[in-house]
This record gives structure tokens, sequence and C-alpha cells, in this order.
């Protein structure tokens, strides 16, 4: 019995041995590539080309005619409208965790500038469309404009997945802009006067962005890329106009108006952009072009306070304003890479 006890023993102990010799270990998890591990950190910078649309930038009237009693001005109005021009964008993002969470940061900066001088034609009537005696006649017209444009977002974003080619990803955050715009027309009259006019505005202010970009895969590396958001900011806003008439012979100067307007106000504003894409992922790193256009838009914010003068007995100064909503619309070409 003992050497039957034994025999099992020794035959389970073999079995056993066996089968741990043989047994399979579970596979290890497959390790990504270095190459083509998840990227968390990205950097980007667009350069944009745009042009200012903006109202109540009106400032000669062209083919005059005389003014006639309880009659307005007959003539053709020269705008000063911004030139094209260039401004940049750059930004970085980071995932913070590893289900597609990633906060943003961008700066913008754009500065247009428009330069406009009108000369007068022989038998010709310039009528000035700030205020300019009517018994004197204008020679020349001048008008030099620039805006300053700062900009800022710090947002959070997630990434959806909507459909197999569909990448989403809705944003949030704070925002915030620094604009300033300078304004000078002057009057060249035939009594050697320069009538000046300086309407200036700025505005400093912060608010709540909320948005959305999408990205449709195309195949081959190229997308179409979608970004549209909107932003309500609250901030300060200062209005001064100046004005002043230089003697050309003497060098004399006259003040002949002089306004201040300080308030706490809401603007609005919204911005879209469109275009395709391409892309292509390096060894180390990932890398996307795109050119687009892109539409941005600012309400509550464009103020240009004028004077009508009365001449006579009496004499009285009307003060109005006129207000209008600033755009700007352009290419915008941009790279961006994950590191």
């Amino acid at each position: 019995m003992k050497k039957l006890s034994l025999s099992f023993l020794f035959i389970f102990t073999f079995i056993s041995l066996n089968a741990y010799s043989g047994a399979v270990e579970p596979p290890k998890k497959e390790e990504k590539p270095k190459e083509l591990r998840d990227l968390n950190f990205k950097i980007w910078t667009e350069i944009y080309v745009w042009h200012v649309e903006e109202n109540g930038l009106g400032f000669i009237y062209e083919e005059a005619t005389p003014l006639v009693a309880d009659r307005g001005i007959t003539g053709d109005l020269v705008v000063s409208k911004y030139d094209w021009h260039p401004g940049f964008r750059v930004g970085f993002a980071y995932d913070i965790s590893p289900d597609f969470w990633a906060i943003e940061g961008q700066y913008a900066n754009y500065n247009p500038n428009d330069t406009r001088i009108i000369d007068r034609e022989d038998g010709e009537i310039l009528r000035g469309a700030f205020p300019h005696p009517e018994n004197v006649m204008i020679n020349q017209a001048k008008s030099y404009l620039s805006l300053t444009c700062h900009f800022g977002d710090l947002l959070l974003k997630k990434k959806f997945q909507p459909g197999k080619q569909i990448d989403m990803f809705l944003i949030c955050g704070m925002t915030g802009a620094w604009m300033c715009q300078n304004w000078q027309v002057h009057y060249f009259d035939a009594n050697a006067i320069d009538r000046c006019f300086k309407p200036k505005w700025h505005y400093k202010g912060g608010g709540i962005r909320l948005g959305t970009d999408i990205d449709w895969l195309l195949g081959k590396g190229f997308t179409l890329l979608v970004k549209g958001s909107m932003a309500c900011m609250m901030g300060n806003y200062d209005n001064r106009t100046y004005a002043y008439d230089t003697n050309m012979i003497n060098g004399q100067r006259t003040v002949i108006a002089n306004t201040h307007y300080d308030d706490f106000r809401i603007v609005s504003t919204w911005k879209v952009a469109f275009g395709p894409s391409w892309q292509y992922r390096f060894k180390h790193c990932y890398m996307k072009l795109f050119a687009g256009y892109e539409l941005n838009t600012w309400y509550n914010l464009s103020e240009i306070h004028r004077q009508l003068f009365y001449e006579g007995l009496g004499s009285y100064a009307l003060p109005y304003e006129t207000t209008g909503v600033i755009s700007t619309q352009g290419a915008t070409f941009g790279i961006y890479f994950d590191i």
C-alpha cells in the first residue's frame, strides 16, 4: 500500500511539472513604438491677411454743390477704408487627461491702417463731413486711420468622434481684447488754415468664449476644417474727440472742440473659419498645414463722435455720434505641430 501511494505521488508530481513547464505565458500588452504614441503637446502659428470693414468713416464730400437754405448736402461721400494688412496668431495646447481633455492658449495681433488724400479739382467744391466754415473753400482733405488689436484666449477643449471620419472639439473658456482706433482728418483751406479733427477710442475687456472645431477626414492626409465661436466681453470703453485750427503761416493753434466719453459696456463678437488642411506624421512629430477663409465681427464697439456747428447770431454746436460694426475678413494660413 505504501509503495502504491508513493507511485501515485511520483506520477502526480511528474504530471504537474510537465504541465507547469509547458504552460503558455499570457501575452504582454503590445507597446506602441515611440513614433506612434499619442503626442500631448501642440504648438502652432497662423499668418492672416485681412481687410477691415467699418461704418461711419466718411470724411469729405466730392462734387458738392453750394448750400441752399433748408436743404442738405449734395455730393459723393469719400470714406476712409483700411488696406489689406497681415497679422499673426500663436498658440499652444496640452492634453491634460487620456480621455481627450486639453487646455489651449493663444494670442493674436492685428494692426491695419489707411491714408487717403483728396485734392480739389478746378471748379469743384469739397464739403467737409466734419464741420468747416461754409464761406471758405477746402483745397485738400487728408485722412489718417489706424487700428491696434490684441486678443487672447485660454480655453478648455473636449474631443468627440461622432463619426468614423469626423473629429469634433467643443471649446469653452476665457477671452480678452484690447482695441484702439486713432483717426485724424485734416481740411486745408484757402485761408491757409489746417482744421484737424482727432477722434480716438479704445476698449479693454474680457469675458467667455464658446465654440466648436470640426475636422472632416477626407483621406490621404487631407481634411476639411471648420471653426466657429462666439464671445461676450465686459470692459471699459473710452472715447475722446479733439479738434483744432492751425494757422500754417505763423503756426498758431486754436482749440475748437475737446470732448471725452467713458463707460463700461458689453461687446459681443463671433468668428468663423473654414478651409482645407493637410496633415502628415513624421517619426517624432505630427504636422498640419491649413489655408482658409476667416470672418470676425464685433458689435457695440465703434463710435465716432461729431459736432454740427451753427454760425451766426447765437452760434452753438449740436453733438451727435455715428456707430458701426467692425468686421475683418480674409485669408488665414496656419502650421501646427504635435510634439
